[in-house]
C-alpha cells in the first residue's frame, strides 16, 4: 500500500527529536512492505523553515522514505468570530503546499494518513476529495483545541469526511464521541507502542556508566517537555528532602534545578532507551495526555511508572505496573516514589508487571493493526 503521510511537524536534520514517535511508526509501515511519502509543511519565517525542502530518511531495514518540508504562509489568529479569513488562508496555504509537492513530484498514493485531527486532518480531507482517495487521521492530542471555539464547525465537517480515526486511547475516543464529533463505530482505539528492537531492559550498571550516574542511588527518570502540563517542577518538589535522585531528559521553559538532580538535558532519541534503563523508576505527573509515548517506552524498558490517575493513562497503566496519583498533589507523588524506593516487594512486583505490560505494547503490532483497520475501511 502507498500511504501519503501529512503532518504538522516531523523529524528533520535541523530537529531530529520532533515527533520522532511518528517517524518510528512511518518507518515501521515501510519495513512492513508499504511505501510512504511524508509531507510536513513548515511555516514561513519560522525557525523550522530553515530545514531542507526534501530529505531522504532510512528505516531500520535500509528502506528509503522521502520527506518533504514545503513552506506555507500561516496566520492562524484565534479570533472569536464565526469565520476568520486569516485562519482559512492558513488552511488553504497548508493544503496548497501539500498539493504542490504531490504535483511536482508525481507522488502516487492509495490513502492518506494525517497526524493529528486539526490542521493535518483538515488538509487530508481536502486532498482525499480532490484525488478520490480514502483518508484517515490519528487522534493523539492531549487536548482537542481544533474542536473548540470558532474553528469547530469546519473541523467536525473535515473529520466526518474521513474514512476513520485511529485514537491512541479510549479517553480520546470518548472525548470525540461525547462531544458529538463522530460516531463511535468510526473510531478505533490502538494505544501507542514502542519499537521492541530499541526499547528493552538493558544492564543498569552499563546504562548508568554512560550517563555518569552512581550505582548506589535510587534514580527516577522523567522524559518530556519541561512545561507545566508535564510537571517537571512538581517532580522536583516531590524529591526535595529525600535521598531520591532525579534525571531529566527534555527541554522547555520549566527547566528543573536542585540538589537531587543528577542529569537535566536533551537526550538524543537513540540514547533514550539507555537513559530509561539507567533509572529505577519513571515518573510523569502529567495533567493531560493522549497516550504518552514516554510512559510506553519506560514500560518496555522494564521500569515501574508513577503517573496520573486519570483516564488518558488507563489503556496502558494499571495496578500491575504502576502507582497512580493525583498529578497536582506533590505529597502523593512523593509517597508513591518513596514506596517504590523503600518497599522491595512492591518494587519487584511492579517491575515485573512493567516488563509484562511492555511486551504487549509493540510498535510493530500497532502498525500492523493500523494498516489492517485502514484496509478494511478503504
Amino acid at each position: 500500500m502507498r500511504i501519503l503521510i501529512i503532518s504538522v511537524g516531523y523529524p528533520s536534520e535541523q530537529n531530529k527529536a520532533r515527533l520522532v514517535f511518528l517517524q518510528r511508526l512511518v518507518n515501521k509501515f515501510v519495513d512492513l512492505g508499504n511505501e510512504c511519502t511524508v509531507i510536513s509543511p513548515v511555516r514561513r519565517f519560522r525557525s523550522e523553515s530553515r530545514c531542507s525542502r526534501k530529505e531522504i530518511h532510512t528505516t531500520e531495514l535500509g528502506k528509503q522514505v522521502p520527506v518533504y518540508f514545503p513552506q506555507y504562509w500561516a496566520g492562524w489568529i484565534d479570533k472569536k468570530f464565526s469565520f476568520d479569513p486569516v485562519r482559512e488562508a492558513t488552511v488553504c496555504g497548508f493544503v496548497a503546499a501539500v498539493e504542490r509537492i504531490i504535483e511536482e513530484n508525481d507522488v502516487q498514493f492509495d490513502c492518506v494518513y494525517a497526524h493529528f485531527t486539526g490542521l493535518a486532518a483538515m488538509c487530508a480531507a481536502r486532498i482525499a476529495k480532490k484525488y478520490g482517495k480514502p483518508a484517515f487521521a490519528a487522534a493523539g492530542e492531549s487536548r482537542f483545541t481544533s474542536l473548540t471555539g470558532f474553528n469547530r464547525p469546519e473541523t467536525v465537517v473535515a473529520l466526518n469526511q474521513l474514512n476513520g480515526i485511529i485514537s491512541v486511547s479510549s479517553h480520546n475516543k470518548r472525548t470525540l464521541v461525547d462531544a458529538g464529533v463522530l460516531d463511535d463505530k468510526r473510531i478505533v482505539v490502538l494505544p501507542n507502542g514502542a519499537d521492541e528492537s530499541k526499547f528493552f531492559p538493558r544492564d543498569k550498571l552499563d546504562a548508568r556508566k554512560e550517563f555518569g550516574i552512581p550505582n548506589d542511588a535510587f534514580v527516577v527518570a522523567f522524559v518530556g517537555h519541561f512545561i507545566e502540563r508535564k510537571g517537571p517542577l512538581r517532580l522536583t518538589a516531590a524529591a526535595e528532602g529525600t535521598d531520591v535522585k532525579l534525571i531529566f531528559a527534555g527541554k522547555g521553559e520549566q527547566k528543573p534545578t536542585g540538589s537531587n538532580i543528577l542529569y537535566c538535558d536533551v537526550v538524543a532519541p537513540e540514547k533514550t532507551p539507555v537513559f530509561l534503563s539507567a533509572a529505577d523508576a519513571f515518573a510523569l505527573p502529567t495533567q493531560n495526555e493522549g497516550c504518552c509515548n514516554a510512559i510506553v517506552e519506560a514500560l518496555c524498558c522494564g521500569i515501574p511508572v508513577v503517573s496520573s490517575d486519570r483516564p488518558f493513562n488507563y489503556d496502558v497503566l494499571d495496578a500491575t505496573c504502576s502507582l497512580l496519583i493525583d498529578p497536582d498533589d506533590v505529597g502523593q507523588l512523593r509517597e508513591a516514589i518513596l514506596t517504590l524506593k523503600n518497599n522491595p516487594d512492591v518494587y519487584r512486583r511492579l517491575q515485573e508487571g512493567a516488563r509484562q505490560k511492555g511486551r504487549n505494547l509493540s510498535l510493530e503490532q500497532r502498525a500492523v493493526s493500523i494498516l489492517s483497520w485502514m484496509t478494511s475501511r478503504m
